[in-house]
């Protein structure tokens, strides 16, 4: 992928950033002229949410596919959320074989939102059987991408067990931890370490007020 349009991507990305989208529309639109995939995708967002412009999902699908058609991992990873939902234009109903095989496109380029719909396939038996030690490893892929949701899942399943997974408090411990301490925190980590401690699982007991702003 070229960097065609990158200036003009770069002058809309601060003007969506403070939120003046009619500019970020117009620089986005003039980098998309020239083929720039970045400014597709988000040309969708803006079509998507209805931000500066009237919520158009036909118009947000169009665009999305523009831009997964040049390899942009987010806008694959949106037409494999569109097929899983089943609504919005691109799908009747649920395809959760579709969906995979966009998430897969995504994930294969390193996108952890992608990873983390994976793992959750696996985790529901969605179009793939049930197997929790490839819902693990999905996980553990979103993790060495940064993504907290990845870091929590692992959390739940080594809480969990089954599948061939050993139900491990203290490696439950230690994946919550992660993602609690992880940026912007994840609060379902939060309050399973508060349920650990509290229970003595995994680790010595510790009341909740005690664990309370503990992160360490």
């Amino acid at each position: 992928m070229t960097n065609v349009g990158s200036a003009e991507l770069a002058q809309g990305k601060p003007a969506l950033h403070r939120q003046d989208y009619a500019h970020a529309m117009q620089w986005f639109q003039k980098a998309a002229a020239l083929g720039n995939a970045e400014a597709e995708y988000n040309i969708g967002y803006l079509y998507y949410n209805g931000l500066g412009v009237p919520e158009d999902n036909s118009e947000a699908i169009r665009w999305f596919q523009k831009s997964a058609a040049q390899g942009n991992s987010q806008a694959e990873w949106q037409i494999g959320w569109f097929y899983l939902a089943g609504k919005n234009g691109i799908s009747a109903k649920e395809d959760h074989a579709e969906a995979m095989r966009w998430f897969q496109k995504s994930a294969a380029k390193g996108n952890s939102d992608a990873m983390s719909y994976i793992a959750a396939f696996y985790h529901r038996g969605d179009g793939v059987p049930k197997d929790y030690a490839e819902e693990a490893r999905w996980y553990k892929k979103g993790f060495a991408h940064g993504d907290s949701f990845a870091t929590d899942g692992l959390g739940q399943l080594y809480e969990e067990g089954g599948f061939g997974l050993p139900k491990d408090y203290a490696e439950a411990i230690r994946w919550y931890k992660k993602a609690a301490t992880s940026p912007g925190g994840m609060i379902h980590s939060e309050e399973r370490l508060a349920y650990l401690y509290e229970n003595g699982l995994g680790t010595p007991k510790i009341i909740l007020k005690q664990y309370i702003g503990m992160k360490s």
